[in-house]
């Protein structure tokens, strides 16, 4: 979700083509793959996966 919304939010500020949302999705996705534990502990660790995956939909929105 976090992709999602850094995506639309470049989309509306005319940094990036509406069909690129998804390859940014897809690409913030993949990039995480592997990085992510097998279970969450709380809301913390939920909201450091959240700021990582914004981090790297942003470097793709530039």
């Amino acid at each position: 979700n976090a992709a999602n919304e850094v995506a639309v939010a470049a989309f509306l500020a005319g940094r990036l083509r509406f069909l690129e949302i998804a390859v940014v999705i897809e690409k913030t996705v993949a990039s995480m793959d592997g990085n992510l534990p097998g279970h969450l502990g709380g809301l913390e660790e939920v909201t450091v996966i959240d700021e990582e995956a914004r981090q790297r939909a942003e470097a793709l929105t530039v």
